[in-house]
């Protein structure tokens, strides 16, 4: 292996900021010494085997295909689909997991919220608003006439769905 001289000049100032801001280069014997910081690693929150296996299964449906809504089966109180909570509900766990469990085991995961977040927009999920943005007369028992039907979910009066996906989308 041949050295440059340029990589030789960097390490030797890598090396004289470090000793200049007063780290020791001798790793030896620093593990051997007892933890300075007092950081006990086996105090860190571990997954349980029930954790983990609700981690893969949201993992599972998150890496199926976008238009792919198999085990998203849940319905609301209309009898409508609920998937637009399911996704929500599992991007949220994820990001739970991901902060408090999992800090450095960010591929995966980040890349499941992502899949959930463009499951979150299709038409699928949300086109449940054409029909409810008329009004729900069990909500509203004194409406005497249905809205104007709405087919974009957070132009008008979606807070729900609109507070779904942009919390969705932040926590990625």
């Amino acid at each position: 292996m041949k050295f440059r001289p340029a990589y030789i000049l960097l390490f030797i100032l890598f090396a004289a900021t470090l000793a200049l801001a007063g780290v020791d280069l001798d790793v030896g014997t620093k593990l051997a010494k007892p933890n300075p910081s007092g950081v006990d690693v086996r105090q860190y929150p571990a997954a349980d085997d029930m954790e983990l296996g609700h981690i893969k299964w949201v993992l599972k449906l998150a890496n199926q295909n976008i238009a792919d809504f198999n085990n998203f089966q849940q319905l609301d109180d209309q009898g409508t689909s609920a998937r637009r909570y399911e996704i929500a509900f599992s991007s949220y766990f994820l990001a739970m997991e991901q902060f408090h469990k999992f800090p450095a085991w960010q591929g995966p995961i980040a890349n499941a919220m992502d899949r959930l977040n463009q499951k979150m927009l299709e038409k699928t999920v949300w086109q449940y608003w054409a029909h409810e943005s008329q009004g729900v007369t069990k909500f509203e028992p004194k409406m005497d006439r249905p809205y104007p039907s709405e087919k974009d979910p957070v132009k008008h009066r979606n807070i729900m769905y609109s507070a779904h996906v942009a919390l969705m989308m932040n926590l990625y």
